[in-house]
């Protein structure tokens, strides 16, 4: 079985001073549309993703918190 995806940080990847621009996002929603798998790795605290990142849900996993948690956006499951 072969996994297509695309793994991204956010900080200083596809957000610059917290921010992810519309440009970033268009083309996320394209990979997104390709089939793919997005999957955001992050070491912020999920709140603290939240709260600057409502787009989470863009994502089909989060891994947060430095590897310590991972977040289903589409169901809200943490682990």
């Amino acid at each position: 079985m072969r996994y297509h995806a695309l793994a991204c940080d956010y900080d200083g990847t596809i957000a610059w001073d917290g921010v992810v621009s519309p440009q970033t996002i268009e083309a996320l929603q394209e990979v997104r549309k390709s089939g793919r798998k997005l999957i955001l790795v992050t070491g912020r605290e999920l709140d603290d993703l939240s709260r600057v990142f409502p787009q989470m849900d863009l994502f089909d996993r989060i891994v947060a918190e430095n590897g310590a948690l991972l977040y289903r956006p589409a169901t809200r499951e943490e682990r």
